[in-house]
């Protein structure tokens, strides 16, 4: 790397995420290779992540070999699908991200990896979603309000309460990774930062560096060599975020700038966000090897962390993928703590990867313990911590910083930093605390700590109304999580993964471990979000959710009291989304040369938007993304078989729609008249032999439903 900075990596907290595939990528003649000098826009991106079936075969194999053998997958099953793709790098977890011809937007990135998960080579493929940095202002601020408690000297109603625990731990001992822009020095964190590593590789198989901004790919460099963009117009200066981030959690106590919430922490700093952004792909790998998991092409993590910080995210919206909560299910079975920041578009919903289960999601609030306008609520929010607002030295979250417009300048003592970027540092921190006290405490202990130590808002703030049931616990009180870290029941739940149907029954269970025999345990369930569910067996350890009809996020909160009367909550949601449908469609019957138009007509029973996809059928024919109108001219005689995906908004399937044309230049009354309702009959007459040879080609064709 070539950046005159020190130290390590830098992390970017981003409430925007972009990603893009295409439907039409056939008809793009640009090579991957010949990609912007920049980095694509905001709800662009360049990059499919695709996994094969075969990936196992090669675990042992040479980089070499498995470099020449993915890249022949990749054109194989592009050429296969009429898409350009070239192989860029493997992933952590082994599969492959492959570059487009150009960038695209989120929607035509999903059409294009259901085309590629429907061939049989293919186990998964999901669109490598762009990250961003979320701003803040750059005003010097003295006042740490947030740090003391409400009762203490300088305590403010949204402070932490932190500093009761210095005495007794400061986090010696443990390791928070900030997954984010980067390092650079800094009086404050110069003690802090550990040997991180860049996760940011080549813009594409053909080189180039723009997100990098370094000049170089993957190495052990984590140094911040700024983020500063004007890709889209609109140029802003470089933001320091994983500096900013790491100060808030670790600003040393030595007569300079500001202190962290735990100064005795060490920062891992792992660099996946870059100029103008970042790709999801390289989060993953970059959240893999802080936690300690192997990844490849990265030399092993010699400081694994405890706690990984993650202040970037997707807009609302974008749900969990497959491959983002198979990491996540990873790191946490490695009893690796991740925090991710809830998003600041000020909505009822989150992106990825807060929205991901078993991630603790945070929420912002102000110095006097209001939610902030600015922060997104939702049932899947742990608790919220101090993000401030505006510019002004009292109201905003005191941050590390650097002088320089792009490239690293002077380290500044302070910034006003604002944000749940500012907010989800506190909550590492806290974590980070927690297991200084007693490193032999599963993750689920240092949870229920933080979410029971949570003190509720003050009277008539938007959580205790408006937003009642999308903060979380509470607000984070260090020292009252502090109190009752080995003090309490340690609760889990187990609930369905993944969308669940309306009105529909489902089952969610709780376990406690500690001292006392399950029969000296009282249980209470509530419901904390969402449209209104049937609660069954709510004092019970085992809940029956009768779940409502249409789609919403349920969220569920068991409290569990012990015989001393020592209560621990625990929280889980349950996504409802109902699947599209489709109708029928009913054979068409076409002469050679025939101009056949359809429609695929289909719906959500929530209301969702409808979108199709072609995955299989004759050349030339074509199905709108939108509008669902199958066009094609016949060819020859033959019967042709086309197949079309059906699914929302969140990328939830339905069954796929099966198409039979049988075309013949002497037989049958064409059923192609334009806009025909598919499903209703109306077209042309089959006899009984007819219908049997049909409905018997129909069911050769392969089921894939995904």
């Amino acid at each position: 790397m070539t950046s005159s900075a020190s130290v390590p990596a830098r992390l970017v907290h981003a409430a925007t995420v972009a990603v893009a595939t295409v439907a039409t990528l056939g008809g793009l003649s640009a090579p991957p290779s010949a990609q912007a000098a920049t980095a694509p826009l905001p709800g662009f991106t360049q990059r499919l992540i695709v996994r094969f079936h075969d990936a196992p075969s090669l675990a042992v194999a040479s980089a070499v070999r498995k470099e020449r053998v993915q890249s022949d997958s990749v054109r194989a099953l592009g050429a296969r699908k009429s898409l350009q793709l070239v192989r860029i790098r493997e992933t952590g977890q082994g599969a492959v991200v492959v570059a487009l011809p150009a960038a695209v937007t989120l929607d035509e990135a999903r059409a294009a990896a259901r085309r590629l998960a429907d061939d049989p080579a293919v186990a998964h493929a999901e669109p490598d979603l762009r990250v961003f940095a979320h701003q803040a202002t750059d005003t010097l601020f003295a006042l740490q309000w947030n740090l003391p408690g409400p009762t203490q000297a300088g305590g403010s109603a949204g402070g932490i309460n932190v500093t009761r625990v210095w005495p007794s731990t400061e986090g010696r001992g443990v390791t928070v990774a900030v997954i984010d822009t980067g390092a650079t020095s800094h009086p404050d964190l110069d003690e802090a930062w550990l040997p991180g590593y860049d996760f940011i590789g080549a813009d594409g198989p053909g080189g180039g560096f723009a997100i990098a901004n370094d000049g170089d790919g993957r190495d052990i460099d984590a140094a911040d060599p700024g983020d500063w963009c004007d890709a889209d117009g609109s140029p802003r200066p470089s933001s320091w975020h994983g500096t900013s981030v790491a100060g808030v959690i670790a600003a040393r106590v030595n007569g300079y700038g500001i202190v962290g919430a735990a100064p005795g922490v060490r920062i891992l700093p792992v660099r996946a966000i870059g100029r103008c952004g970042g790709n999801l792909s390289d989060v993953i790998d970059a959240m893999r090897w802080a936690a300690g998991l192997a990844v490849a092409g990265a030399a092993a993590n010699p400081n694994p962390a405890k706690v990984l910080n993650l202040s970037l995210g997707s807009a609302p919206g974008i749900a969990c993928s497959l491959l983002q909560q198979e990491a996540v299910n990873e790191i946490v079975a490695a009893n690796v703590m991740i925090v991710a920041a809830a998003g600041n578009e000020g909505a009822a919903g989150m992106g990825v990867p807060a929205n991901c289960s078993q991630v603790v999601a945070v929420a912002a609030h102000t110095r006097e313990g209001d939610l902030a306008s600015y922060s997104n609520y939702h049932a899947g929010v742990a608790l919220t911590a101090p993000g401030g607002v505006g510019s002004t030295f009292a109201s905003a979250v005191l941050a590390s910083s650097n002088s320089g417009a792009t490239s690293p300048g002077e380290a500044r003592d302070a910034r006003a930093f604002v944000g749940t970027s500012a907010a989800t540092p506190h909550v590492a921190a806290a974590a980070a605390l927690l297991w200084s006290r007693d490193p032999t405490r599963p993750i689920v202990e240092i949870r229920n700590a933080l979410v029971g130590g949570a003190r509720p808002w003050p009277a008539g703030t938007a959580c205790t109304a408006a937003a009642s049931g999308g903060c979380g616990a509470g607000m984070l009180d260090v020292s009252a999580s502090m109190d009752r870290l080995g003090r309490q029941v340690a609760v889990e739940i187990a609930s369905p993964a993944g969308a669940q149907p309306g009105n529909t029954q489902i089952t969610v269970t709780a376990s406690g471990r500690s001292s006392y025999a399950d029969s000296q345990l009282s249980w209470r369930w509530t419901q904390t979000g969402g449209t209104p569910a049937q609660l069954a067996g709510a004092d019970t350890a085992t809940l029956r959710v009768t779940l409502p009809p249409f789609r919403t996020t349920i969220g569920l909160r068991v409290t569990v009291t012990d015989p001393a009367g020592v209560q621990t909550t625990e929280d889980t949601v349950v996504n409802v989304n109902n699947r599209p449908l489709a109708k029928a469609v009913t054979p068409v019957a076409a002469r050679p040369g025939e101009a056949i138009v359809r429609q695929i007509e289909a719906s959500d029973p929530d209301g969702d938007r409808v979108r199709y996809t072609l995955l299989q059928g004759p050349a030339g024919m074509t199905v709108g993304r939108d509008d669902g109108k199958l066009q094609w001219t016949a060819g020859k005689d033959g019967s042709q078989y086309a197949r079309i995906a059906i699914e929302d908004t969140d990328g939830l399937r339905g069954e796929d729609v099966d198409v039979l044309v049988e075309v013949s230049a002497t037989g049958g009354v064409s059923l192609a008249s334009p806009l025909a309702s598919t499903g209703s009959g109306g077209g042309g007459a089959f006899g009984w032999m007819e219908l049997g040879l049909i409905g018997l080609a129909l069911a050769s064709l392969r089921p894939r439903r995904r």
